[in-house]
């Protein structure tokens, strides 16, 4: 197996690492830990060319030949359209977007302590997440988890942060039940102060 990464990324929980829940270590499982007892050679590299009609395939240093080929290249989130959300948004897809959400919070939360302007501070201290569903509850519900300790580690009043989880569809978890949807929705917004 030939990956650009020496692990594996537990893409399902790189939530908690938006969060702050856990570090960028619990999320990742080393591929040669991974395939210890098995005959699977792990070779950490990133394929930059394909010759399939020579059966090889090439990084930037190194041919690979193959009698046989799987190609896993993973997917790209989608953005529906929507102008300007790739400039100025942030997606999680990835463990390195993931980190890149966490340091964005710590920022704008380290930048509104000392902001004066309410505007502005205003401004750094309101979070979006767009999408209701299941990824989307899960890192608002992260970010609100941690906003607590942001607020008392920056000195912000708890009140001057706005969480909010928007969608287009009619109501949030839209492929569960609409009883389990309706709970989800009440806690967030009785106990976890979101806007929905």
């Amino acid at each position: 197996i030939i990956d650009k990464n020496s692990y594996h990324t537990l893409l399902t929980e790189i939530h908690e690492v938006a969060g702050n829940r856990v570090s960028e270590d619990a999320v990742k499982i080393p591929l040669n830990k991974i395939f210890k007892f098995t005959g699977v050679n792990t070779v950490c590299d990133k394929i930059t060319k394909y010759d399939f009609d020579n059966k090889k395939v090439y990084s930037d240093t190194k041919e690979y030949p193959y009698d046989y080929l799987v190609m896993a290249i993973g997917s790209s989130p989608n953005l529906y359209g929507i102008k300007g959300l790739k400039e100025y948004g942030f997606t999680l897809w990835s463990l390195d977007d993931a980190v890149r959400i966490r340091e964005h919070i710590i920022h704008c939360f380290a930048k509104a302590s000392n902001e004066e302007d309410p505007e502005k501070r205003s401004a750094l201290l309101t979070f979006v997440v767009s999408g209701a569903g299941f990824t989307g509850v899960e890192v608002i519900g992260e970010i609100a988890r941690w906003v607590k300790s942001l607020c008392k580690e920056y000195r912000i009043h708890k009140s001057e942060v706005r969480l909010i989880l928007a969608d287009l569809l009619p109501r949030i978890l839209n492929n569960l039940s609409e009883d389990s949807a309706i709970k989800a929705h009440k806690y967030l917004e009785k106990k976890l102060n979101v806007e929905i």
